[in-house]
């Protein structure tokens, strides 16, 4: 849903938008290629890097795509195509956006969520939140707490 407000301009017909445990597609480049100082980002399991080398049709079985190999020359393209990018649209006026991260969330998900929502923040949207669930890991609907900020969230109470 990141993906539908900051590149696709689709906040003219959505309520509202709520990525919970991320998301981990902002801040593709730091999670690929590895800098230094940056570990929290770091895209390490074989999930995280199956995920966004997937996303950009490196999907046969055993193959390592440019995240798994950390290849700079894709940087630009990561860069230019995680939800957080230079350019891409993060004022949504009509749109409530609600984050949600577990605070026991040990994945690199909330690391990239937070840029995003750096992003949200600087732009100054208006209905903007993001919540850290004290209780939950990354899946935010496995804790009552998450459970009921999802709720709160969607239905805007």
């Amino acid at each position: 849903m990141a993906y539908a407000l900051s590149h696709y301009g689709l906040d003219r017909i959505l309520d509202v938008v709520v990525p919970t445990g991320g998301p981990p597609h902002a801040a593709q480049a730091k999670g690929c290629l590895r800098p230094g100082g940056g570990q929290p980002y770091w895209y390490e399991s074989p999930g995280n890097l199956r995920g966004i080398d997937a996303a950009y049709g490196y999907v046969e079985r055993g193959a390592a795509g440019p995240c798994a190999r950390h290849d700079p020359s894709f940087e630009s393209r990561w860069t230019a195509e995680s939800v957080d990018a230079p350019g891409a649209d993060f004022f949504h006026p009509k749109t409530r956006v609600h984050i949600l991260v577990g605070k026991q969330d040990d994945t690199v998900a909330p690391a990239h969520g937070r840029d995003y929502a750096d992003r949200l923040t600087q732009a100054a949207t208006p209905m903007f939140e993001l919540h850290v669930i004290a209780s939950a890991g990354h899946a935010i609907r496995s804790s009552k707490e998450g459970l009921a900020a999802l709720r709160s969230a969607l239905l805007g109470l």
